[in-house]
């Protein structure tokens, strides 16, 4: 009797985590937005990722250190498909906050660290 109460709820788990895996893949792929996320957020390392799920292919990004601009660049992501942008970081000695501001047509997303 224990056997089938624990095979039932293992089996509804299992069922539940596929309906929803399947339910949130679906609003992913048919979303029209994009993504800004760093590649590893627990390093000192700025480099990020964009994730398009828009038709928007154009983008264009900043890396500010506080208030001043340090580089900037435009590319083209195709539908579906992301690009991880390498940027090589400032060393220095106190703590500044790093920022990633990326743009295309009316919507700009941003995304910092403190380093």
């Amino acid at each position: 009797m224990q056997n089938k109460i624990i095979l039932s709820i293992v089996i509804f788990f299992a069922v539940s985590f596929f309906f929803l895996a399947q339910t949130e893949r679906k609003q992913y792929l048919q979303s029209n937005q994009w993504f800004l996320s760093f590649e590893n957020p627990t390093e000192e390392n700025i480099s990020f990722i964009i994730d398009n799920q828009d038709k928007k292919q154009n983008f264009h990004w900043e890396y500010w250190r506080d208030l001043e601009k340090i580089t900037e660049g435009n590319l083209e992501i195709e539908k579906n498909s992301n690009q991880i942008i390498h940027i090589n970081p400032i060393r220095i000695q106190e703590k500044r906050k790093n920022i990633i501001k990326v743009l295309t047509g009316e919507k700009e997303k941003e995304i910092y660290k403190i380093y």
